[in-house]
């Protein structure tokens, strides 16, 4: 989403499904900020600086238990996952209904599930690269 405006209902949404997950209240921020710098040395324009910062951050009850999470990655996938771990979290330290803590758990292993997958690709090729930079400096 970097280079966009944040959209007004990111939030919302975002407190929605923590609510769907089985928190019994949300709330959140979204910060969106950019800095801009320039500096000038003997009359010429020696440094120009841009930065720009988009970032959620997002604080989950369930009962009086509380579970808190933030990221920069404002990617569908990156935002339900910081909301199922974080609503997990909540639902995991205040003893929730056990068919909250059930969906719960269910979804946060839909993820674990989804990213074990991505990981075993990634080790396998980083597994082929290291096998090939072996054999080019046995060559050596």
């Amino acid at each position: 989403m970097s280079g966009e405006a944040i959209p007004p209902e990111l939030l919302t949404d975002v407190l929605r499904r923590a609510r769907a997950r089985g928190a019994t209240e949300a709330d959140g921020f979204l910060i969106e900020e950019q800095h801009f710098s320039a500096s000038v040395r003997l009359g010429q324009v020696d440094t120009v600086k841009h930065s720009r910062e988009q970032r959620l951050s997002l604080r989950v009850f369930a009962g009086k238990a509380s579970a808190a999470a933030s990221t920069s990655d404002l990617s569908r996938a990156s935002l339900e996952r910081v909301v199922d771990e974080a609503t997990l979290a909540a639902l995991t330290l205040g003893g929730p209904a056990p068919a909250a803590m059930g969906r719960a758990v269910e979804r946060s292993r839909e993820t674990l599930e989804r990213d074990r997958g991505w990981l075993d690709t990634t080790c396998q090729a980083l597994g082929a690269a290291r096998d090939l930079l072996r054999e080019r400096s046995a060559a050596l």
